[in-house]
């Protein structure tokens, strides 16, 4: 027995292993003295070869329990690898092929997802369940299978990138904890594994302060602590203070351009407060004070639904169980959200301007319109981030609820954090109304403005939009995939909701155009809204055509109207007073 401690503690299978994979007769043998050496069980010396005993703390479970664990980590079990839920499994049962390709269905996602080694998550997670010591044995079969893999210095990028390097440690991070009192460990090479992820993710060149890096410094801060090194830990501590004055506004908003990573990011800062609390320490008190601020903008930012628009790589989630009226801007962020709950909850998305282009969509000047719980304008939601057709049109204007050019795109740059190229110019509200403006000059030789009103008393919205350029002006209108247009003329359409509710969109001055009711369209892609990752709905638009451009005027002057009671008996605009009577009442805008 003790020779078999010491042969164990010499590391000497593995070594061998790895030295003669092709010798397929003494790698049998030796697998053989490695389940006997499991046997003996780990000792003192083997559960404390770390400097520093891994502790319940320093577990990060980065996915949730969920239906798809239990069948993903059987499915491992037999060694069919699902890098993540719904994604198509690789056959690993003939040799871990840890470079499996599937780009042209996945992009970067399916390798990304692989090299975070996703699935060792789901075997943890079912052995916490379930305590069957099968799923814990597996996630070590894997991990070193990536430890051999990685030995041979392979190229592929996704290896050595900041989010797969940042989860991979953390899932190693998380096998040791389960593992150091159940079975014997090559410890040192653990050690140095997490030794060379740390020095990864403290290379300043591979960071960027954004969730990215965020992952990281939250890796780099617990294998400081583990490995006993001060200076690992500082690195990940100040950079993740940093990075959060980089990345959230002074309202608190997150400005990666989506609820989601909102709601994400101020979650990852909370868990590592917890945690550097758990060690004496904090982010301190002005940092957690934004922290709550940036859950009231949750409430805020939430439809009457309590989800989250789809507004760039966002889906449709829960963002709040405390849903708050107010109207709400922010310029360093573009976004703002004008809404009210009396007597039917009415709510608008405005989006204009950005400060990095993380998450961000050609989406600028777009809406996103919901009236009674209903939606009625949606965003096309993120589909998923491959690289394909599908994914392009997501991003585009076309696929939003504004105004955009036949041919020229605007420029998407970080720099609009300084250039304010894109931007919100104007917000301003009374007992009557509240208005926002918003202006993209990013164009080489076109600029757009929209302004947006939305009635207080009445369920009705106004666009204003402006198109200065040498090319056809199209007004967009993307529709949720459960509404459904009921007729159109020269002068607008009408749209029915599941309920049965009308909305009519009428322009109130003749444009030399025409309206279209564009079809969901295969190729190219056309009119569809994602309902899941990669997963996408049939829906229809509405796209109002001016080929009057260039003039010094508005080119389309709308009104959406929730309401068949409501009836818009004038409507004059003369300099800067723009009168409506709606229902025998004279409101006056000031535009």
């Amino acid at each position: 027995m003790e020779r078999l401690k010491r042969f164990r503690h010499s590391g000497s299978v593995k070594k061998m292993k790895r030295a003669l994979p092709l010798n397929k007769e003494l790698r049998q043998r030796l697998i053989r003295i490695e389940r006997k050496l499991d046997e003996v069980g780990p000792d003192a010396e083997t559960r404390h070869r770390l400097p520093n005993r891994i502790e319940e703390a320093d577990v990060i479970r980065l996915v949730k329990y969920d239906k798809n664990t239990k069948k993903n980590a059987d499915m491992a079990l037999q060694d069919k690898i699902v890098p993540f839920p719904n994604f198509d499994p690789v056959d690993f049962s003939a040799g871990y092929d840890w470079q499996v390709d599937r780009t042209a269905k996945y992009g970067d996602s399916y390798q990304l997802y692989i090299q975070a080694l996703r699935i060792v998550s789901a075997l943890l997670l079912e052995y916490e369940k379930s305590k069957e010591i099968a799923y814990l044995k597996k996630a070590r079969t894997l991990i070193e299978s990536w430890m051999d893999f990685n030995d041979t210095k392979p190229e592929n990028r996704m290896i050595w990138y900041d989010h797969p390097a940042a989860n991979r440690a953390q899932n190693i991070i998380h096998f040791l904890f389960l593992a150091q009192d159940k079975f014997s460990l090559d410890l040192p090479r653990y050690h140095n594994v997490l030794v060379e992820h740390a020095e990864f993710m403290s290379d300043a060149s591979e960071y960027r302060p954004n969730n990215h890096g965020l992952m990281m410094d939250r890796a780099l801060m617990i294998i400081g602590r583990i490995l006993g090194r001060e200076d690992l830990f500082n690195i990940g501590y100040y950079r993740a203070i940093d990075t959060f004055w980089f990345s959230f506004s002074a309202k608190a908003v997150h400005l990666e351009n989506s609820p989601e990573y909102h709601n994400m990011v101020r979650n990852m800062y909370l868990a590592m407060e917890e945690y550097l609390n758990g060690q004496d320490k904090s982010f301190g008190s002005t940092l957690v004070s934004y922290l709550e601020e940036a859950q009231d903008y949750l409430d805020i930012l939430a439809r009457p639904d309590r989800r989250l628009p789809a507004i760039g790589d966002s889906g449709n989630s829960v963002g709040t169980q405390n849903k708050k009226y107010m109207n709400f801007t922010d310029y360093e962020s573009g976004m703002t959200i004008l809404q009210y709950k009396e007597p039917r909850p009415l709510y608008l998305s405005f989006i204009a301007g950005f400060s990095t282009n993380t998450h961000k969509h050609r989406d600028d000047l777009s809406i996103t319109l919901q009236y009674d719980m209903e939606d009625i304008l949606v965003d096309p939601g993120k589909f998923n981030y491959s690289r394909n057709p599908i994914r392009s049109y997501m991003q585009s204007p076309q696929a939003h609820s504004t105004i955009f050019l036949e041919k020229e795109k605007y420029n998407k740059s970080h720099d609009n954090r300084f250039t304010r190229l894109v931007e919100t110019t104007q917000f301003f509200k009374n007992e009557s109304y509240v208005l926002v403006r918003g202006e993209n000059r990013a164009f080489k030789t076109s600029t757009l403005e929209r302004i947006v009103v939305m009635l207080k008393d009445h369920p009705i919205v106004l666009l204003l939009d402006k198109a200065y350029s040498d090319e056809i002006a199209y007004q967009n209108f993307n529709l949720d995939q459960k509404v459904r247009v009921e007729a159109q003329d020269a002068a607008g359409a009408t749209v029915t909701l599941p309920s049965g509710r009308k909305v009519n969109f009428r322009q109130m001055k003749r444009t030399e155009g025409s309206v279209e009711v564009r079809p969901s369209l295969k190729r190219p892609v056309s009119s569809v809204n994602t309902i899941g990752f990669g997963k996408a709905a049939e829906t229809q638009q509405l796209r109002f055509k001016n080929t009057a451009a260039g003039l010094d005027e508005f080119t389309f002057e709308t009104i959406i109207s929730m309401d068949e009671q409501v009836s818009i008996e004038d409507y004059e605009w003369e300099g800067p007073l723009l009168r409506m009577r709606i229902n025998g009442e004279t409101i006056s805008i000031i535009v």
